[in-house]
């Protein structure tokens, strides 16, 4: 009698364990799917996302180093936004930026925002559409702060330079990434 009552719990806990481990592989199997860089594509294209302070992004293999008016900025892999300089302007002014731009992989932008959350696109790279050499814009900052981000998804070996001349008009910091 005492084996046959032995025998029914361990059947029972047996039975309980392989419960738990299927319910656990279930719940791995799903939060293994929610990372993607789906939220990096659906954003792209949507100034309110780009526009909001904070940042969203995934990345392998980044080196952000700037010096003076310049940033370098190489990344493995990204997805999503991320904020690489800000600007506080005393009055309306224009500003010219020195840009390289490349990718092997995906789709990615540099876009400014202005004070009131207003987003424009500087320049836009794929790896058809890239910018191999020095190439000056111009831009328009608007009075109080300016912010210029990282945009992109399913990005590949991007490599990144900027130069901006300094104006006595603003006060401009590029900002350090977490590696």
């Amino acid at each position: 009698m005492k084996r046959k009552i032995k025998n029914r719990m361990k059947n029972k806990i047996t039975g309980k364990m392989k419960r738990f481990g299927i319910v656990c592989i279930l719940v791995m199997g799903l939060l293994l799917t929610g990372c993607n860089n789906k939220f990096a594509k659906e954003q792209y294209d949507s100034d309110i996302q780009i526009a909001e302070g904070g940042d969203r992004y995934a990345k392998t293999n980044s080196v952000l180093n700037n010096y003076g008016n310049n940033v370098t900025y190489t990344v493995g892999k990204f997805d999503g936004r991320e904020t690489l300089w800000e600007a506080n302007c005393s009055s309306a002014t224009w500003v010219d930026i020195t840009l390289v731009f490349t990718l092997d992989e995906g789709k990615a932008k540099l876009v400014q925002i202005d004070e009131d959350g207003n987003v424009s696109t500087v320049v836009e790279c794929t790896p058809d559409s890239e910018v191999n050499e020095l190439t000056t814009y111009s831009i328009q900052l608007k009075e109080g702060k300016n912010r210029l981000k990282f945009v992109g998804y399913d990005c590949k070996n991007v490599t990144f330079y900027m130069e901006i001349k300094e104006s006595q008009k603003i006060k401009y910091y590029f900002l350090r990434s977490v590696i």
